[in-house]
C-alpha cells in the first residue's frame, strides 16, 4: 500500500501556517482608566471648565454674575444690563459712558439723558434758566425764551402806544425784552402816548428862601417832604413839607399839583399862616422835580420867596 507522506506533511504545515497568523487573544494588563470629576457634579474635568465648582458645568443654565457657568466660552452672555457715568451726581447719565454690568456699578445710573455731567445743575429734571450763555438747562434742545418758562426773567409790559410806559395789568417774564414792552408798569392809558400813573409815596427836600423888604428880613431853611402821588386822585401830587427858620421858626407847608400829558407838575405850595405860592415842575420815572418864587402878602407884609423841592419814589 502506498502512502502519500508529502502531501500529508504539507496540509499539517499549511494548519500551522493558519493558526499563527489569527488575532491573538487579548492580555489582561492589570490596569483602569481613571475618570477625574473633583466636584461630582456629572462632568469629567476635561469637558467641565471648573471642576472644583459644581454650579458650574455644561448643563446649568447661564446667571449674571461674572462666571461662565454653562461652560461655553462666554460670560453672562444676554443677562447684564447698561449703565452710564453719572460724573456729577445728578442722576442723569452720560449716552457716550455706557458699561454693561449685573448690577449698577458706582457712579452709574441706567439714566442716559445727561446733556453735560460736567454740571450739577444740568439734567433733564433741572429748570431753565436765563443766562448769557445760553446754556440748555433742561436737556430739550432749547434756550432762554425759546424754552419753556425759564426762570430768572424780568418783568415786562406791553407798550400798546410806543410811549415807553408799560400797561400794569400785562406783564410777562422774559429773558430779553419781548418787541412792544417795557420795563416801565406806569402806563394809565396804553392807547394814549404819554400817559402815565403813579400810586406811590415819595420822600425828599424842600428848600425856601425867604426875605421880607418892609422889615429888612431874610432867611432860608432846608426840610423834609413827603409826597403822595396818585393819578387817579385831584389834585394828582398832595403832601407836607417843614423847616426851621431862625427868624419864624417851624414853618409847615402843604404841597398840591396836577399833572399834564407830557409829566409838567403845576400847583400850589402854602406856608401855613403865611402864604400861598404857586410851583411848577417835572415828574419822570426815578424824581419829581421843581420850584417856584414870588411874592405874596401876609398880615400887611410884603413876602420874597423862592424855592425849590425834589422827591424820588
Amino acid at each position: 500500500m502506498r502512502t502519500h507522506a508529502p502531501l500529508l506533511l504539507a496540509a499539517l504545515l499549511a494548519c500551522d501556517v493558519e493558526k499563527d497568523t489569527a488575532d491573538p487573544e487579548p492580555t489582561d494588563t492589570g490596569t483602569e482608566t481613571v475618570i477625574t470629576d473633583s466636584d461630582g457634579d456629572g462632568f469629567p474635568a476635561e469637558e467641565d471648565c471648573d471642576d472644583t465648582d459644581a454650579a458650574v458645568n455644561p448643563s446649568v443654565s447661564e446667571v449674571c454674575d461674572g462666571v461662565d457657568n454653562n461652560c461655553d466660552g462666554s460670560i453672562d452672555e444676554g443677562l447684564t444690563e447698561t449703565f452710564y457715568a453719572d460724573a456729577d451726581g445728578d442722576g442723569y447719565g452720560d449716552l457716550s459712558a455706557p458699561a454693561e454690568a449685573c448690577e449698577v456699578p458706582t457712579g452709574h445710573v441706567a439714566d442716559s439723558t445727561d446733556c453735560d455731567d460736567g454740571r450739577l445743575d444740568v439734567n433733564p429734571g433741572a429748570p431753565e434758566v436765563c443766562d448769557e450763555a445760553e446754556t440748555d438747562e433742561d436737556c430739550d434742545g432749547l434756550v432762554n425764551d425759546d424754552d419753556k418758562d425759564p426762570e430768572g426773567g424780568d418783568t415786562w409790559y406791553a407798550d400798546a402806544d410806543g410811549d415807553g410806559y408799560g400797561d400794569p395789568d400785562s406783564a410777562v417774564e422774559a429773558c430779553a425784552r419781548p418787541g412792544d414792552t417795557s420795563a416801565d408798569s406806569d402806563d394809565c392809558d396804553d392807547t394814549v402816548f404819554g400817559q402815565r400813573c403813579w400810586t406811590d409815596t415819595w420822600t425828599g427836600t424842600f428848600d425856601i428862601d425867604l426875605s421880607v423888604p418892609d422889615l429888612s428880613i431874610k432867611d432860608s431853611c432846608s426840610g423834609s417832604m413827603s409826597l403822595d402821588v396818585d393819578l387817579d386822585s385831584d389834585p394828582m401830587i398832595d403832601g407836607t413839607a417843614s423847616c426851621v427858620t431862625t427868624t419864624v421858626g417851624t414853618l409847615s407847608f402843604t404841597i398840591s399839583g396836577n399833572i399834564d400829558s407830557s409829566d409838567q407838575i403845576t400847583g400850589d405850595i402854602t406856608a401855613t399862616g403865611y402864604f400861598t405860592a404857586r410851583w411848577t415842575g417835572d415828574i419822570t420815572d426815578d424824581r419829581i422835580e421843581g420850584g417856584g418864587g414870588g411874592t405874596d402878602t401876609s398880615t400887611g407884609f410884603s413876602i420874597d420867596y423862592e424855592m425849590a423841592l425834589y422827591a424820588t419814589p
